[in-house]
C-alpha cells in the first residue's frame, strides 16, 4: 500500500467519526421528541443502537488517536506532520491549513506531497 491510498484511508475513518457523531446526535433527539416518547419498542430500538454506534466511535476515535502518534513518531519535520494531521485526520481544506500555519496554498501543497512521498519512502 502507498502513502496516498493510507492517507485516503485515514481520511475516510476521520469522515466516519464525523458522520457517528451525527447519527448518534440524531438518535438521541429521536429519543427527547415528546411524539415518540410514549413508543417504548422504538425508543429502545434507539438506545440500543446509539450504543452500537458509540461503541463504533470510540474506536474510530481511537484509530485517528494511533494514526496521529504514527505521524508524530515519522522522523519528519513539524511543519509536514502538522500539514497532514491538519489535511487527513482533521479534514481541513488547504485553504483553511494555509490560514492556520500562515503560509501559501502552494507551499501547503508541496508539503503533503512531500510528507506523502515521505511516508511512502518509510513504508517501502
Amino acid at each position: 500500500m502507498n502513502a496516498r491510498t493510507y492517507f485516503i484511508q485515514i481520511k475516510k475513518n476521520a469522515q466516519k467519526c464525523i458522520w457517528l457523531d451525527i447519527l448518534i446526535e440524531d438518535n438521541k433527539g429521536i429519543m427527547q421528541d415528546p411524539a415518540f416518547k410514549n413508543d417504548g419498542f422504538l425508543i429502545e430500538r434507539l438506545k440500543s443502537e446509539t450504543a452500537e454506534l458509540e461503541q463504533e466511535k470510540s474506536r474510530c476515535l481511537k484509530q485517528n488517536e494511533q494514526i496521529k502518534a504514527f505521524i508524530m513518531s515519522l522522523k519528519i519535520r513539524k511543519d509536514i506532520k502538522d500539514v497532514l494531521i491538519l489535511r487527513f485526520i482533521q479534514l481541513k481544506k488547504i485553504k483553511e491549513i494555509a490560514d492556520i500555519m500562515f503560509l501559501s496554498i502552494g507551499y501547503i501543497n508541496q508539503l503533503i506531497r512531500r510528507g506523502l512521498n515521505m511516508v511512502d519512502e518509510i513504508m517501502n
